[in-house]
């Protein structure tokens, strides 16, 4: 089975693309999103059912098997919370003391979350601890409660294990003696020792180090600091207790376990403080948005070796916004810029807004004024306008719509995880169907057609991915080149993963080609499609019916000056690709111009519709990584060996739309063989999904169960020969 990560829409975010193992959920709803951002507490305002909540999380977690094995002698597997620890223990030499400090425990904390919601039920924004709150009364903290909180001191314990850092003596050092952590136990041994050893958590309350490190003018000094080296620096401190700063101040007034540098994570309550130290990051920034939001600075050597890391393995240079920030196998490497935007993405919507701004539209010419030359200069600069209307147009509001439905991430190989929406049914009989979009399309196109499929709950079991390259979904590789066939495997290989054998695919252009071709595999039933790309072999004489004259006949319009596009996709793919990557409004020409005559004229996509289109591209930097399968197309053709590829090995059905960019006769679609469902509309264009969802739902159904009829008739003709063979 392939590990899904619910996904929420929220641009550029953390949580958008951060990766765990985790069984399918439920996404989290719209309401999460950047518009209305989910807000962390601090552990004394929760409710008793969040802090039991998250206890609770926190418990299943530790109980759950872990993906390390073998990692110390005497240590078979971890747990999932001890793969966190083992993660941070590991690498702590690294990042610690250097600029990817926050960064870094940004994302830790972030998938540590993660794994938290998409495992074990959390329900609640990670929380944090305030330790100014309790600088003068540690021992008091509700955060201690043995029924709300996280148990109290250790026994006391004076030949207990000390930090490397002398610190004031504390007041426990032995095991926790009460709340739901008493008998909890960890397999990994202290400090930087690469061994197992199985003990309890200890933690040594050290109330001298609270009042000396943990106050409000200690948080204030690092909030007053106004560069990013002066504010981590405040921040972490160093390696004596002269200088130790607010963040080893949580650590060691804590004690025990949590003052070890290497294995703080042993004890559950190190989440909280660096949620807290994530928050005065956050705060810092605030202060002056402009300026810190994307502020980082500082070596990856750290700026004390007392924790003896390996000088050898560490990058030269110094910790930049493009400073890859790796969680190993708990995630997938980030560049810090990714990572420093908690709300998510605000810098980029203001980047495209500035290149908008700054990109200039076309001087007036002629062909400017005539639509069958290209998109028009009038209608580029309405959009334009449009798009730079915060009263028109709202990128928040999209995100909104595109988090209608639940979507996820799946890792389906080591090198691809592909994004999709989903529709599961709890109905162990629903049919499988796999949707799959073209080009320019995406997922986003799909969302009137599952509105349709969602009144029948429970029929289907409904995929929609972001083919490779788009979207959310993984490029392909930058070192080789990649094919339709290619995406065809993953595409089989995640409804396989997902359990959902037996699927039935729908798809219109490059998505009819996948389809086609995923008939091939054992797990397709049939096809269903809703453009036809005939090959060498197929036949091309049959009667053409009265209803199909007239749109058949443009075929040799669009096939004379409508394939432009296509042949410098498949020629020039780098050319064309740093062109439109450059402004998002030469992607909007680009694009614009396909969304405004591919589909039915006469019930043209709305603009604001297009610019929704072309930002979710745009944001996603989809294109430079979406026009590789026209290669692979244009060389086949040229050859006359794309009956090689597309050739349909199992049932499939047609949905004919008169308005596609290219319509060939019912006959010579027939005449190939093998088709159970063939139907005629009278309007509809060529994104069907977006434009004809009733129709294209009605379709898929009529398929089905023509589908159903043919393979019971099969068995029914099995079982017979099988009897007459006794």
């Amino acid at each position: 089975m392939v590990h899904l990560s619910p996904l929420i829409v929220a641009l550029l975010s953390l949580s958008l693309s951060t990766l765990s193992s985790a069984i399918p959920a439920p996404a989290p709803s719209s309401a999460a999103t950047c518009k209305r951002p989910a807000v962390r507490k601090e552990w004394r305002t929760l409710k008793t059912a969040e802090k039991k909540n998250y206890i609770d999380a926190v418990l299943c977690l530790h109980a759950t098997p872990g993906v390390n094995t073998d990692v110390y002698p005497g240590l078979a597997r971890t747990t999932r919370f001890e793969d966190f620890l083992y993660l941070h223990k590991t690498v702590a030499p690294y990042i610690h003391y250097t600029g990817q400090f926050f960064a870094w425990h940004r994302y830790f904390l972030n998938t540590y979350e993660q794994a938290l919601r998409d495992e074990c039920g959390l329900r609640i924004p990670h929380p944090y601890w305030d330790i100014t709150m309790d600088a003068d009364a540690l021992s008091d903290s509700p955060v201690w409660h043995a029924k709300t909180g996280f148990g109290g001191n250790g026994a006391y314990d004076p030949g207990a294990l000390q930090p490397d850092i002398p610190l004031p003596p504390g007041t426990g050092g032995g095991c926790v003696q009460d709340g739901p952590f008493r008998n909890w136990r960890i397999h990994l041994a202290r400090n930087n020792t690469a061994a197992a050893d199985d003990r309890c958590l200890n933690r040594s309350f050290g109330p001298v180090i609270a009042a000396d490190w943990a106050g409000k003018a200690r948080e204030e000094s690092v909030l007053a600091q106004k560069t990013f080296h002066d504010m981590v620096t405040d921040c972490e401190g160093g390696v004596s207790y002269e200088n130790f700063g607010i963040h080893g101040a949580g650590h060691g007034m804590v004690g025990g376990t949590n003052a070890d540098l290497f294995v703080s994570p042993s004890d559950p309550v190190f989440y909280l403080h660096h949620a807290n130290m994530d928050r005065l990051w956050r705060v810092w920034q605030k202060a002056d948005l402009k300026n810190r939001l994307y502020e980082v600075s500082g070596s990856p050597i750290p700026w004390t070796l007392a924790l003896n890391p390996d000088l050898s393995t560490i990058p030269a240079g110094n910790v930049t916004l493009d400073f890859e920030v790796d969680l190993k196998n708990l995630g997938t490497t980030k560049k810090i810029r990714q990572l420093m935007d908690t709300k998510g993405g605000d810098a980029e919507l203001a980047a495209m807004r500035t290149l908008l701004e700054l990109s200039p539209l076309a001087k007036p010419t002629y062909a400017g004024t005539q639509p069958e030359m290209g998109v028009t200069s009038e209608w580029m600069r309405d959009a334009k306008e449009m798009w730079l209307d915060p009263e028109r147009f709202d990128w928040r509001a999209v995100e909104a719509k595109l988090n209608a439905f639940p979507q996820y991430t799946a890792q389906v190989t080591d090198t691809h995880t592909l994004h999709f929406v989903a529709l599961f049914s709890p109905n162990p009989n629903a049919v499988p169907l796999l949707l799959l979009h073209g080009w320019p399309g995406s997922h986003y196109e799909f969302f009137p057609l599952l509105h349709e499929l969602a009144k029948t709950p429970g029929k289907y079991h409904v995929i929609v991915p972001s083919l490779p390259g788009y979207c959310y979904s993984s490029a392909p590789p930058a070192s080789a080149d990649f094919s339709v066939g290619d995406v065809a495997a993953l595409m089989d290989a995640l409804m396989r993963g997902l359990g959902l054998s037996e699927y039935v695919v729908q798809g219109g252009d490059i998505g009819s080609f996948l389809a086609r071709i995923l008939t091939r595999f054992d797990a397709c039933r049939g096809c269903m499609l809703n453009m036809w790309t005939p090959t060498e072999t197929d036949p091309n004489d049959g009667p053409v019916l009265p209803q199909e004259e007239l749109p058949v006949s443009r075929r040799a319009q669009w096939e004379a000056d409508g394939r432009a596009y296509a042949h410098e996709h498949a020629t020039r793919p780098s050319t064309i690709a740093h062109i439109l990557s450059a402004s998002p409004l030469a992607l909007l020409a680009w694009l614009g111009e396909k969304f405004l005559t591919w589909p039915d004229p006469d019930a043209p996509l709305p603009k604001a519709l297009i610019l929704e289109m072309a930002s979710l591209w745009w944001l996603t930097q989809t294109f430079a990584s979406s026009i590789y399968p026209y290669r692979e197309l244009h060389t086949l053709d040229a050859r006359g060996e794309m009956h090689t590829m597309i050739k349909i090995e199992k049932p499939w059905g047609f949905s004919w739309f008169p308005r596609d960019i290219v319509v060939f006769p019912e006959s010579w679609i027939e005449g190939v063989g093998g088709c159970l469902y063939f139907r005629h509309h009278e309007s509809g264009g060529h994104f069907a999904a977006l434009e004809k969802p009733v129709e294209l739902a009605t379709d898929l159904a009529a398929f089905i169960r023509n589908l159903d009829a043919k393979e019971m008739q099969a068995e029914m003709e099995r079982r017979d020969m099988v009897a007459a063979a006794k």
